[in-house]
């Protein structure tokens, strides 16, 4: 049990009191006034506390947490990204798609998807590279789930790795497919 406590009440809340007493616990409702006043001081002092700052061991601690989780998305999603594209080159591709895919048709930040070297590729070469892309995507997003401990999807890392792992085949090949024509899309 508590501590015990006096409290004084002015005269006409006690005669008040005394007519309602049997259907008052005064001690609970004390308790409950007494909290609720405790509660609200305790917030007050928490809106008056100065703000934390960040020490100098804290910031390179976060920043350094921050970085390594970063470079660990980057380094997973390219390398999952090469991978596939490279699988997807050497069994699958259509040689139009891998030509825009490798040539960074995918890629572009500057235009909309289907440029290789500067120049718009449209039609059934796009559609083709357009439909190897999302091929590739869902199988990369699909072998992700596979993995527990998969970080959250860094798609332009991504599509970095797609870009590369096409473009290590098509420098490989493009010779032979194009007898020696536009075999470096890049």
């Amino acid at each position: 049990m508590g501590e015990r406590l006096n409290i004084y009440i002015p005269d006409d809340l006690e005669r008040a009191l005394q007519a309602h007493r049997d259907q008052i616990n005064v001690s609970r409702v004390c308790q409950a006034a007494l909290a609720q006043e405790v509660a609200r001081l305790e917030r007050v002092d928490q809106v008056d506390a100065p703000l934390p700052r960040l020490t100098e061991e804290q910031r390179v601690s976060i920043a350094t947490r921050i970085r390594q989780e970063r470079d660990r998305q980057e380094t997973f999603w390219y390398s999952l990204g090469y991978r596939t594209a490279f699988e997807w080159a050497c069994n699958r591709a259509e040689a139009s798609a891998l030509e825009v895919i490798a040539g960074g048709g995918m890629l572009r930040a500057e235009a909309s998807p289907g440029w290789i070297a500067g120049q718009e590729v449209q039609g059934p070469p796009l559609a083709a590279a357009v439909r190897a892309w999302d091929a590739l995507h869902k199988a990369a997003l699909e072998t992700a789930e596979r993995q527990a401990d998969a970080p959250q999807q860094n798609l332009p890392a991504f599509n970095r790795g797609v870009h590369d792992g096409a473009q290590a085949v098509w420098e490989a090949v493009g010779p032979d497919v194009t007898g020696g024509q536009g075999a470096d899309p890049a």
